[in-house]
């Protein structure tokens, strides 16, 4: 019989199993509630167990997916009814609970991380293979706890992401003009490369450049400005409660599953600050704008924002700082920031001159044939792969049929915007 304890502001469920050793077990279990607590009791003193340890594999799994328990406290209880159903079920259907060991744990990782993601010519991202993972050690708990298992294999796995900038150094490097120039060279993400022009350029926090909207670079003769009196950052309920009213311009909230302490806020700061440009960024600028237009089909009214994630989000503190961190681990280098690159950019060389003087001096072209593929190149290579993907896919008679499919999308700007903006997103991981 479980019993229920009061530790502090939780319940513990105390109850007995019978482990296959014929030992007997005690297992304890937490819940923030009394009512929680009180149906796992309930279901415990009427549950009898069906399994032992030559039961399927699979069918333990099968129940614990159908577990009331499971089903209500579980976030993510779909995404992990769909990896049983794509994933998992094939690799451990003919499994006995007796012979799930470390050896078959490691083998359902191994082919895990071989197996091809559905609907995708490319393997299984580091996220759902942990998701499986999760749901793997989920179901040999269920199984210790019926008492049918002894150990849980799962729990000695550790599925190393090579994109996990958590388990990078979190020190970040003084920048150098070597340094600063390879990156800006290694950067294949525009706008990455545009904020960190304008933030060596003017010195301007990022939270700055960040808010900026189309209107807010300008010229006058032969002189160059960008002007600022907005911030696109990151604040918590309790900050935004003392920011007026007339002062937000927007608020973007994230998917309402995901419970976030902070949300990223577009709004105008008291102060106005004008900043000269050399002429060099104003021509980026000028092209960026003409990109976001022509390429990308990005809203460029002169209030609309400069840089955003597809045209809908905004370019928001942590996908830049990602970015960044996936560029600099590319070229091997330790971690960099933009407000080391801002500090970086007023610093005088041994020569006497800033920093930003003699790069902009010796860097008369600072278009986006510096960063790799530009966009219009990767739309015309996706392009031509889905031509030539199509064309193979389908029988011969029906080539006609993929050449017609193309020419559409080419025709028709909406529906070429929404495949090229997925098939970018895709590509970029993002």
């Amino acid at each position: 019989m479980a019993v229920i304890l009061k530790l502090g502001k939780k319940f513990q469920v105390t109850y007995e199993v019978v482990t296959p050793a014929k030992e007997i077990k005690m297992i304890k279990e937490l819940f923030d509630n009394y009512e929680d607590a009180a149906k796992r009791k309930e279901l415990l003193d009427g549950e009898t167990c069906m399994f032992s340890p030559d039961s399927l594999f699979v069918d333990v799994m099968k129940d614990w997916l159908a577990d009331p328990y499971f089903r209500d406290h579980l976030k993510k209880y779909h995404e992990a009814q769909k990896n049983y159903d794509v994933y998992l079920r094939s690799l451990v259907e003919t499994t006995k609970v007796k012979d799930v060991n470390s050896a078959f744990a490691n083998s359902i990782i191994n082919q895990l991380c071989a197996t091809k993601s559905i609907g995708r010519n490319s393997a299984l991202s580091v996220k759902t293979i942990r998701a499986c993972k999760l749901l793997l050690i989920s179901t040999c708990n269920h199984a210790i706890k019926m008492g049918i298992m002894d150990e849980n294999p799962f729990n000695e796995i550790h599925i190393s992401d090579p994109h996990d900038f958590k388990k990078r150094p979190k020190k970040y490097a003084d920048w150098t003009y070597e340094t600063m120039i390879q990156i800006f060279d290694a950067c294949k993400e525009e706008k990455l490369y545009v904020i960190m022009q304008i933030v060596f350029a003017t010195g301007m926090n990022v939270t700055d450049v960040l808010g900026l909207v189309w209107s807010d670079f300008y010229h006058e003769k032969d002189k160059y400005y960008i002007r600022t009196n907005k911030v696109m950052e990151r604040m918590y309920e309790k900050e935004l409660q003392f920011l007026p009213k007339d002062y937000v311009i927007q608020k973007y909230v994230h998917d309402k599953k995901i419970k976030l302490k902070t949300q990223v806020v577009h709004h105008y700061v008291d102060k106005e600050n004008i900043y000269s440009i050399p002429c060099a960024l104003y021509e980026l600028l000028q092209n960026w704008k003409k990109r976001s237009k022509e390429i990308y089909h990005f809203d460029i009214n002169p209030n609309s924002l400069m840089f955003t994630t597809y045209g809908i989000n905004p370019y928001d503190d942590r996908l830049v700082l990602k970015h960044l961190d996936q560029t600099t681990l590319n070229l091997k280098l330790p971690r960099h920031t933009l407000a080391g690159l801002k500090f970086f950019s007023s610093k005088t060389s041994p020569d006497g001159r800033h920093y930003r003087d003699i790069y902009y001096y010796e860097h008369n072209d600072i278009s986006f044939n510096q960063i790799g593929l530009t966009a219009k190149e990767k739309a015309v290579k996706i392009n031509k792969e889905f031509t030539k993907s199509m064309k193979k896919e389908l029988p011969a008679k029906d080539k006609k049929d993929a050449v017609d499919l193309v020419k559409q999308l080419s025709e028709d700007k909406n529906i070429r915007k929404k495949l090229l903006m997925k098939l970018l997103e895709i590509e970029s991981g993002e």
